[in-house]
């Protein structure tokens, strides 16, 4: 009954209401693992990292293979500027799921928010091989392919003006 009234007071955006519901069912059931996700849910959408994260590990610690809090933990590390555990998670889980789309795709956001085109590139490819409808995926690597594109002709042209400004000295 709190779940089902918890989940229909965040329906209706009554969050603090939705929270405090979800902490009730947590008080009387401490390893409810849904109860624990769900409030990390709403945490992590109120903009609360720390006790989204919180929550997300809590329902990890009850259920090591809750595969939704894995992931949305990732997600929760990527959305909190936690970059580096967002990667450490997601490259966790592709362990265990080589061909998943999504985890290629995220992988290659932040290696691209890190500045690693190169393993931008290669995961977006990786994303487009698992599946090739992945529209997100194919749009993120043509823009990053034409940036490398950019970055090598400008290397090129500053290495030939500098080719051109030695020669004139002579």
């Amino acid at each position: 009954v709190y779940s089902k009234l918890a989940s229909a007071y965040y329906d209706e955006e009554m969050t603090n209401d939705a929270i405090a519901m979800y902490k009730k069912i947590i008080e009387i059931e401490p390893n409810h693992v849904e109860a624990h996700y769900e409030l990390g849910l709403v945490y992590i959408e109120e903009g609360l990292c720390d006790d989204g994260i919180g929550e997300f590990k809590k329902a990890l610690e009850i259920d090591p293979k809750y595969e939704d809090a894995s992931y949305s933990l990732g997600d929760a590390y990527y959305d909190c500027n936690k970059k580096d555990d967002a990667l450490a998670m997601w490259e966790t889980l592709l362990k265990d799921n080589p061909g998943d789309s999504i985890l290629h795709y995220n992988l290659g956001v932040i290696y691209r928010d890190k500045g690693q085109l190169k393993n931008a590139i290669s995961e977006l490819q990786k994303a487009i091989a698992s599946n090739p409808n992945a529209d997100d995926a194919k749009k993120l690597l043509q823009q990053l392919t034409a940036k490398k594109q950019r970055l090598k002709s400008t290397g090129d042209i500053k290495k030939n003006k500098k080719k051109a400004e030695k020669k004139n000295t002579k």
